[in-house]
């Protein structure tokens, strides 16, 4: 996605990403699945991603400096959005809302 997209978003939902860590795959920007879950208030990163996401928008790397024994769940842009639209708690459910009336 490209990044005036991004902002958009980002101002959207009121996510600053700059504050949580990037990695790049394949051209793409990914952020650290617990970080964002974490920001939403859902309690467990496997349940709110792995279930609900499908590649491209979410995949598993192996990041030794976040968990040195197993790989960290990782989201796209595009990713973020589906995990804030098919989890459901009081923050998912008004980022929902700000999505809609912003047209995503």
């Amino acid at each position: 996605m490209n990044s005036e997209l991004q902002e958009k978003i980002s101002e959207v939902i009121g996510l600053d990403l700059s504050g949580f860590h990037t990695y790049t795959y394949d051209g793409d920007s990914y952020w650290l699945g617990c970080e964002i879950t974490q920001w939403l208030g859902l309690s467990n990163t496997t349940q709110a991603i792995k279930a609900k996401i499908k590649f491209p928008s979410f995949r598993m790397e192996y990041i030794p400096h976040v968990n040195e024994n197993r790989r960290v769940h990782l989201l796209n842009l595009n990713g973020i959005i589906q995990v804030i639209k098919k989890n459901r708690n009081t923050t998912t459910r008004i980022l929902q809302q700000k999505l809609e009336s912003a047209g995503f």
